[in-house]
C-alpha cells in the first residue's frame, strides 16, 4: 500500500471510533447492557450468619480473567477462601469448586452439607441448641459455594446484596453478598466498527498486492 493510503486507513480507525461512540451514546437506553467484546473477571466475598444459629463464614474469591465477545451476565469460579467460626470452634481453608475438596491447615476433605454441619458444630453444643445451625442454613451456605462454581451465583451488582432484604422473609442465612466485576469490554457498536476497519486493511493490502503484480506486465507492453 502507498503511504498515503496506510495514512488515511490510520486517520479513519480512530475518526471512525469516535462517530460510532458518540452516536451509539446517543441511541443507548438507559437499562439496556451495551457491552460487547473485552477481557473481564468476576469478585464475589460474602459474610454469613445464621438467622437462628450465631456461626459466621465469610468465603471470597476471584474468577480468571478471559475473552469475551460479549459481558458475560455471570462468572464461574474456581476456587474459593473459607473462614468460619462457632462458639468455641474456629477454621479456614481453601476450597477447589471443581472437586469441592476444601482443604485446611490439618486436613483435606469433599465438602458436603453433613460437612458444613461439622465445620460449623460448636465443641460445647449439647446444652446450648441455639449455636447449632439449622438444616435450612446448612444447606444454603452449600447452595451458595457450588453455585459459585456453576457460575450461577446472583449476578454482578454494584450495590451487592443483603440476603435478608432481597432475598426475602424465607432466607435462612443473614449477612451480605458483593459480587462485582472488573476489565474492559467495548461497546458492540465500537466492536463492529474495528471489525469493519480491519476488513478494509485486508481490501485495501489485496488490492495493493494487485496492482503490484500488473505493473511489470504493462511495463513490458510498453517497451516492445
Amino acid at each position: 500500500m502507498r503511504t498515503r493510503q496506510i495514512i488515511d486507513l490510520l486517520l479513519l480507525l480512530p475518526a471512525g471510533a469516535l462517530l460510532t461512540i458518540v452516536v451509539d451514546s446517543a441511541m443507548k437506553h438507559p437499562h439496556r447492557d451495551n457491552y460487547g467484546a473485552g477481557v473481564s473477571y468476576g469478585h464475589i466475598s460474602a459474610d454469613l450468619n445464621g438467622n437462628k444459629s450465631y456461626f459466621f463464614l465469610a468465603f471470597e474469591g476471584e474468577s480468571k480473567p478471559e475473552w469475551y465477545w460479549a459481558k458475560p451476565e455471570n462468572y464461574s469460579y474456581q476456587s474459593l477462601e473459607l473462614k468460619w467460626s462457632n462458639e468455641g470452634i474456629w477454621g479456614k481453608g481453601v476450597l477447589d469448586l471443581r472437586s469441592l475438596v476444601l482443604t485446611t491447615d490439618n486436613s483435606s476433605f469433599t465438602l458436603s452439607e453433613a460437612a458444613i454441619a461439622d465445620m460449623l458444630r460448636p465443641e460445647s453444643s449439647q446444652d446450648d441448641h441455639d449455636s447449632i445451625p439449622t438444616q435450612a442454613e446448612v444447606a444454603e451456605v452449600y447452595s451458595l459455594l457450588t453455585a459459585a462454581g456453576q457460575g450461577t451465583l446472583p449476578p454482578p451488582s454494584h450495590y451487592g446484596y443483603s440476603l435478608r432484604a432481597d432475598f426475602g422473609p424465607t432466607q435462612p442465612l443473614g449477612g451480605r453478598l458483593s459480587h462485582f466485576w472488573s476489565g474492559f469490554h467495548a461497546p458492540h457498536a465500537l466492536t463492529g466498527w474495528c471489525v469493519i476497519w480491519i476488513v478494509l486493511v485486508v481490501a485495501c493490502f489485496i488490492r495493493s498486492q494487485k496492482s503490484r503484480s500488473t505493473e511489470p506486465n504493462h511495463s513490458m507492453q510498453a517497451t516492445k
